[in-house]
């Protein structure tokens, strides 16, 4: 946790902005913190701070910290200037997007007041709309505009899927109880390097509830965008689609209204193929294989704690119920 004189430094020298309060919110990485400022003419910002110095996680594609912040800076300011409703970002006083002060990278966001959404058919519905219209605005991008956007996390896919099996190969001591789970990633892993082939579009990354603000009744806001940029149209819908299920449940039961709505939300905007209806299955399993990766590195770096196996367990599930997922969703979806 950085100090209070460090921070208020930082926002005065390059942003010009006096704070009345600065807090530390969300789970605290001690290179990669996020603060919630209030300023003392009343509006609120949001402060994510990064180490100069900081070696990323090994399923970040971006050589460094800096790059990384002006690829989310870059994303976010683009979607501005292009009328999709996100996080606008304040430039600093050398008007550039992201500061750098004492060793730490900043990025300045104008904070998203509202609440998180429940998981119910109208919130994914309002959560799909506006992933649809993420896509379509995307896709209508002139050629100049795809050149200067970042890749998501998941883009190159096969740079992806390489990264998620070097995660499992590098974790040689995991508990025998996920074994067959990650035998089941591994190989949909592998067959997920068919998706591939499939269209792209400016994508979010990790699009599902937790990473919605209901802003107004029927105004919804997509945020965390670390992961974001080019990348797989199909994939992140997937992501959205494989929470549509009661859980923990067991056996787990899929929400037909919530997968409904979501179609129904995310076909306002964008209109899929019958090629990516028929890949569909794929796309919703890619998720859960890569975060399996991602929590069985953390689960050898910190420890096989109770929440690395809560979200395993989850991950087991979304496998386990994928392909009805895809079968309900597949009916909104004209054949070729």
């Amino acid at each position: 946790m950085l100090s209070d004189e460090l921070l208020t430094t930082l926002l005065t020298t390059h942003y010009a902005i006096e704070p009345q309060a600065i807090a530390l919110i969300g789970p605290s990485n001690p290179d990669r913190l996020v603060y919630h400022v209030s300023g003392v003419d009343g509006q609120a910002w949001l402060l994510r701070i990064g180490l100069a110095s900081a070696v990323l996680p090994a399923w970040i594609a971006a050589p460094s910290m800096e790059r990384w912040m002006q690829q989310q800076a870059t994303l976010l300011d683009w979607c501005a200037h292009h009328a999709y409703p996100a996080p606008l970002v304040r430039s600093t006083q050398q008007h550039t997007l992201i500061s750098t002060h004492a060793g730490w990278h900043g990025l300045l966001l104008e904070f998203v007041a509202g609440t998180r959404p429940p998981a119910t058919p109208l919130a994914q519905y309002h959560i799909a709309a506006r992933l649809g219209l993420l896509h379509h605005t995307g896709r209508a991008a002139a050629q100049v505009d795809r050149a200067q956007l970042p890749q998501s996390w998941w883009s190159p896919l096969d740079s992806a899927i390489a990264r998620a099996q070097q995660l499992f190969a590098a974790n040689t001591i995991i508990p025998a109880q996920w074994d067959l789970l990650i035998e089941t990633c591994q190989t949909t892993l592998q067959h997920c390097r068919s998706l591939s082939i499939l269209p792209e579009t400016l994508i979010h990354g990790d699009c599902w509830l937790g990473n919605a603000i209901a802003h107004a009744p029927e105004e919804m806001y997509l945020i965390d965008w670390e992961y974001a940029g080019w990348g797989i149209t199909l994939l992140d819908l997937g992501s959205l689609l494989s929470d549509c299920f009661a859980y923990p449940d067991a056996p787990a039961v899929i929400d037909t209204e919530r997968i409904a709505a979501v179609m129904a939300g995310y076909q306002q905007h964008n209109q899929l193929s019958p090629e990516e209806r028929d890949a569909l299955p794929l796309a919703i399993q890619f998720g859960s294989a890569f975060l399996t990766a991602i929590r069985c590195q953390l689960g050898s770096q910190t420890g096989w704690s109770a929440g690395i196996s809560r979200g395993l367990r989850r991950e087991q599930a979304r496998l386990a119920i994928s392909a009805q997922i895809a079968a309900h969703a597949q009916r909104s979806i004209p054949r070729a």
